[in-house]
């Protein structure tokens, strides 16, 4: 059955059953998509270290990923493409320009420390996994409203590795942002955002 998202509502929902589809099974499929973009970095990892592939042709391949799993991962929590903005699209904008540059360090590191092939692997699928915070940033601006952080967006311990999500209740006259942790090992600085934004009061605008 198709989906559709209620922007009113920030949910989607299906037809023509307008059953409410729940945000697990968005996660799931991000998930889902992001194991087929971690085979892709794994088969680059391969490629270069046998030397099918020039540098630059990982480089290249690496962005083209890293862009797909971006955007898939911020339209996911913007409701899809009909749902973004000018904004929006500076914003994934602005998220896959530092990612790249993190990318151009890392193809020097490759060399300059002779890196193995699972060493390249390992830290490249970091990557992948650092678009959560494009899902979570998405999920705000769908809100029009701003958090202080964002999981897998490097300002944890756990760096790209975050497992917590944020939960947005929708009151009348305010937001309610609880930083959820998941069933996994947290870093002491997910750990205290628990306690801290449960929940961050944000109040609408008068």
């Amino acid at each position: 059955m198709p989906i559709v998202y209620d922007s009113g509502r920030h949910i989607y929902i299906e037809q023509p059953s307008n059953d409410i589809v729940q945000w697990s099974r968005v996660t799931s499929a991000l998930s889902n998509h992001n194991n087929r973009l971690n085979a892709r970095v794994d088969e680059l990892a391969n490629a270069l270290s046998s030397q099918r592939i020039t540098p630059q042709q990982w480089v290249n391949g690496m962005r083209a990923t890293v862009k797909d799993a971006y955007i898939a991962s911020y339209l996911a929590g913007k409701g899809g493409r009909n749902n973004m903005q000018p904004s929006d699209w500076g914003r994934v904008g602005g998220l896959l320009s530092n990612q790249y540059r993190y990318l151009n360090r890392f193809s020097s590191d490759i060399f300059d420390n002779e890196l193995s092939e699972a060493q390249i692997a390992a830290r490249a699928r970091l990557y992948i996994a650092s678009s959560t915070q494009a899902f979570e940033r998405a999920k705000a601006a769908d809100r029009s409203i701003s958090l202080p952080a964002y999981p897998g967006d490097g300002t944890s311990e756990c760096m790209a590795n975050c497992k917590c999500d944020w939960s947005i209740i929708e009151f009348d006259d305010r937001w309610e942002a609880s930083w959820m942790l998941s069933q996994a090992e947290h870093c002491d600085t997910c750990i205290s955002r628990s306690t801290l934004w449960s929940p961050l009061i944000i109040m609408k605008a008068a």
